[in-house]
């Protein structure tokens, strides 16, 4: 079964033109993924980059930032006396271990500079990190804010 993503990303604003190289295995997969999904590989890309600038956007501006860090580390990193020094934006936090590493989740709220140090902090220790943003439900609190 098809699912289509026929929906035009970007408002339907002007357009910008670019290439862009691919390996050819990568951009094999993308073309069949289009297929699978019903859409072009310009509306996949499109949706990637739209994917990864939303998770990093707070490298991009300074704004009110709500989300989920992803972590995936060794054990004994040293993740704990980081995650208490970051109190002030980390509301939440769940630690499993898993395969002889460690997975962390963090629920972050706060200004989008103590995300991006309290990130650059956690690769620094040889984590794997992902900021999720988490958008307000339309109309509820701070539905014009957080990344």
């Amino acid at each position: 079964m098809a699912v289509s993503l026929a929906r035009a990303a970007g408002g339907g604003g002007p357009r910008r033109r670019f290439g862009v190289s691919l390996p050819a295995e990568l951009a094999e997969k993308l073309d069949r993924l289009a297929e699978l999904l019903g859409s072009t590989r310009s509306m996949l890309v499109e949706k990637a980059v739209e994917a990864l600038v939303s998770e990093h956007l707070h490298y991009l501006e300074p704004h009110r930032c709500t989300g989920l860090l992803v972590l995936r580390g060794p054990r004994d990193a040293g993740l704990s006396g980081v995650v208490e020094r970051f109190r002030d934006v980390v509301v939440g936090s769940l630690h499993y271990h898993l395969g002889g590493g460690c997975v962390e989740l963090l629920l972050v709220e706060g200004p989008s500079e103590r995300v991006v140090e309290l990130q650059r902090e956690l690769v620094g220790l040889g984590c794997g990190a992902r900021f999720i943003p988490l958008h307000p439900a339309a109309g509820g609190e701070g539905a014009a804010g957080g990344d």
